[in-house]
């Protein structure tokens, strides 16, 4: 996956960027954990996807998203991971993400 495939994907999830919007409703968890990898590349959407994850956490399904969390290659995209996680469970105030966050590293 490549950075407008995440992007054009965030728009169809209602984020605002200068992208196209996907044809498909996005797989969330497995977007999540892709969008962790391009965080470093494009800081605004580590930002973006936190407010997103904030508003809508419920439509996570925490279990799959802790099966893409212990699939990530690098320690730079699970770091960045577990703190989207981290940040957008301390605004959202749930325990939602406790188990995904636990895998990253």
């Amino acid at each position: 996956m490549n950075l407008d495939d995440v992007l054009n994907q965030w728009v169809r999830l209602g984020a605002f960027f200068s992208a196209e919007t996907a044809k498909q409703t996005p797989d969330i968890e497995k977007l999540l954990a892709e969008t962790a990898e391009f965080c470093t590349q494009m800081p605004r959407l580590f930002t973006v996807c936190v407010a997103w994850l904030s508003q809508y956490n419920r439509l996570v399904c925490r279990h799959r998203l802790a099966r893409f969390a212990i699939d990530i290659s690098g320690t730079d995209a699970s770091a960045a991971l577990g703190l989207m996680l981290s940040i957008a469970k301390y605004y959202a105030n749930t325990d939602h993400f406790n188990l995904a966050i636990k895998t990253c590293k």
